[in-house]
């Protein structure tokens, strides 16, 4: 499935896809200093940076950041003190990023924002790093979600937050549909239910060793 989630988010990156999930408006004082085209490629389907209280001076994670509207927003409030990661799999997204990068970060006066190559299941960075983790509509793209609990519990702090917007559904998705790569990359058929949602947050891995 990676690769054909792959191949998904480059073709969106050339054209953009106003199908392709559904983002949420940002209050205009917090996304002013973003250059607008960059909303056209923004394929997130909710706001968590805005519901995660980030304080000056934390370490934000932003997992699947594709063109970095998360990460930009997160560093405006973390400040200078503070530090972003963006991890996406998707060469393309990557670049256009790393461009954005430069001009919110001349704006800004400071630079306190990274981009990383690698995969959700295995996130690039070392053990208790992170005090936030956000993740915009990307948990439903992954085959492996328990590994991707995993590692958000991994990287995070004690103390850390996790604050997710995602796709979810009010029943289990059949095994046939689950196979349908192309549903699988419009964000349909890899949705756990809400059940299953809440039990994967909830599970061992979460519980403090005794």
């Amino acid at each position: 499935m990676h690769t054909a989630v792959q191949k998904t988010y480059a073709a969106a990156d050339t054209q953009p896809q106003p199908g392709l999930c559904c983002p949420k408006d940002y209050q205009s004082e917090w996304v002013s200093y973003i250059p607008s085209d960059a909303f056209k490629f923004n394929y997130g389907c909710g706001n968590p940076v805005m519901k995660s209280a980030i304080r000056e001076g934390e370490h934000v994670l932003d997992l699947g950041s594709g063109v970095g509207i998360d990460c930009f927003v997160a560093s405006k409030i973390a400040g200078p003190s503070g530090r972003v990661t963006g991890v996406d799999m998707t060469d393309e997204m990557l670049e256009r990023a790393e461009g954005y990068r430069a001009q919110v970060t001349s704006t800004l006066g400071f630079d306190n924002i990274e981009f990383r190559k690698g995969l959700i299941e295995s996130i690039p960075l070392p053990d208790d790093s992170v005090d936030v983790v956000l993740s915009n509509c990307v948990v439903n793209l992954s085959p492996n979600k328990q590994d991707v609990f995993a590692e958000i519990k991994r990287v995070l702090k004690s103390g850390g937050r996790i604050v997710i917007a995602d796709i979810v559904s009010d029943r289990e998705i059949l095994p046939e549909h689950q196979a349908d790569k192309d549903l699988w990359s419009e964000c349909y058929s890899g949705a756990l239910s809400v059940r299953g949602f809440i039990a994967a947050i909830n599970q061992p891995l979460w519980t403090e060793s005794p």
